[in-house]
């Protein structure tokens, strides 16, 4: 499982709407940083549910 996907599916269990920028050119350019946006009212609990993956 990639790691955006793996992203999304944390975020989307807990209900939390994600954007992800770029999601596509990143299946060209692995190298590059993924961009995760969500909501401002979900930041705190999307870091807390996110920091398991470092």
């Amino acid at each position: 499982m990639t790691d955006i996907v793996q992203i999304k599916s944390i975020l989307d269990s807990e209900r939390i709407h994600c954007y992800t920028k770029d999601d596509l050119m990143r299946s060209i350019r692995p190298v590059d940083k993924a961009v995760v946006m969500v909501n401002e009212n979900d930041a705190e609990k999307a870091k807390g549910l996110l920091k398991i993956l470092n």
